[in-house]
């Protein structure tokens, strides 16, 4: 779509399961141009999740909105050859293999730099370069384990936990985009790419605990880590009459009009509780008693209650309610694709002037792109051997 922010930009995708392809999805929905370079055997999630058809399973689809499907096999000389004619004619390269599988790619900081001096290549990887770790093999679990946040996460459930969600992929691969647009900046100044670095376990680390440095951030530490508040055992959602309820009362005017509600005004004046630093410290009592008082009632009630005292509140969703939504706060986006008929997106939730960005196309077929897109850098046609779908290389 011509009128998204990066349109006439063109990035070459080697990446595969979730933290590369999230990046590539973000600049897709952007407006980027996206050619992911896909393996023979396509990426690992197009089996994985729920499929009508081999090769087009849920999380695929998902991860790969906007963008053209290439294989190559990056085994051999030609398609390494092959992926460095795409990148020569590309603003950005993005991956996520260990720094030694990308030098087998031919994707080494080296090689890439010298042949191509104006690209930024972005590499994901699970540990920092020069760590002594870098080769290591990471997943999502991992990162969050080396994190810290499995720990944290201990103060909730009583045992270490990983957040249920691909956290420490998504993260990264935000990081990545935000990296490869400010490197993009300032080669509109120099004139030269950049080899960006995105090792995992460190951004995880920088997002997952940034407010759980807690006493640790002074030097000697004034007391422990972890922000008391977000691991209260007595912190929400709180079971109601009938359901469950989040609600959080944060800023001073809030504990005001709450209590004064409900009839105990006299905590306003408790040492406790009287000012910010001492409600955080005790903030387990005060969350003690909303776990108490929620039951009394409907949520419906208490919606309608912390709406006239303007306190946020919201009923607890699960996740088939809120893809079926539907009006104005509908979340989903529907596109037509030829084999797999209607499916649901996610949008990136983004406006820009006014108008909320959306895909455009839907997932690829594995190799749908590839003639074209050689052909396009080659400037001739290619042989039936390398047409669509095929294995080249």
């Amino acid at each position: 779509m011509t009128g998204k922010p990066l349109h006439g930009l063109r990035v070459v995708e080697v990446g595969s399961t979730l933290s590369a392809p999230y990046c590539g999805l973000l600049l897709a929905q952007l407006g980027a141009e996206v050619l992911k370079v896909e393996p023979p055997h396509g990426d690992i999630t197009r089996q994985i999740g729920a499929a009508r058809s081999p090769g087009m399973a849920s999380l695929f689809l998902a991860l790969n909105t906007d963008k053209q499907s290439i294989v190559l096999d990056l085994r051999s000389h030609r398609g390494r050859e092959q992926l460095h004619s795409l990148i020569g004619d590309s603003d950005v390269v993005l991956h996520n293999m260990r720094p030694d599988a990308a030098q087998r790619a031919g994707l080494a900081a080296e090689e890439v730099r010298s042949r191509h001096p104006s690209v930024v290549l972005c590499a994901i990887q699970g540990y920092a370069t020069g760590s002594g770790a870098e080769n290591r093999p990471v997943y999502d679990d991992i990162a969050q384990a080396e994190s810290g946040m499995v720990s944290v996460q201990a103060a909730l459930s009583g045992r270490p936990s990983y957040v249920a969600t691909v956290l420490a992929d998504k993260a990264s691969g935000m990081m990545a985009a935000l990296a490869i647009l400010a490197a993009l900046r300032r080669r509109d100044r120099t004139r030269r790419g950049a080899v960006i670095e995105i090792p995992m376990v460190d951004v995880t680390t920088g997002f997952a605990l940034l407010e759980h440095l807690a006493g640790e951030t002074f030097d000697p530490a004034v007391g422990p880590p972890v922000y008391r508040r977000v691991t209260s055992p007595h912190r929400g959602p709180y079971r109601t009459a009938d359901g469950w309820l989040s609600v959080t009362i944060y800023t001073a005017a809030q504990w005001e009009r709450f209590l004064t509600h409900i009839g105990r005004a006299d905590l306003l004046r408790d040492p406790r509780f009287a000012s910010v630093a001492g409600r955080s410290a005790n903030i387990d009592q005060l969350y003690r008693l909303l776990e108490e008082l929620m039951p009394t009632t409907t949520t419906s009630n208490w919606l309608d209650l912390f709406a006239q005292l303007d306190i946020p509140a919201a009923e607890v969703r699960d996740v088939a309610s809120v893809i079926s939504e539907r009006g104005a706060r509908a979340i989903t986006h529907t596109l037509a694709h030829p084999t797999e008929g209607k499916l649901r997106f996610l949008p990136l939730g983004v406006r820009i002037d006014g108008k909320q960005l959306r895909p455009d196309r839907p997932p690829p077929l594995l190799g749908e792109h590839t003639e074209q897109a050689l052909r396009r850098r080659a400037g001739r046609t290619t042989t039936p051997e390398t047409s669509a779908r095929s294995t080249l290389g």
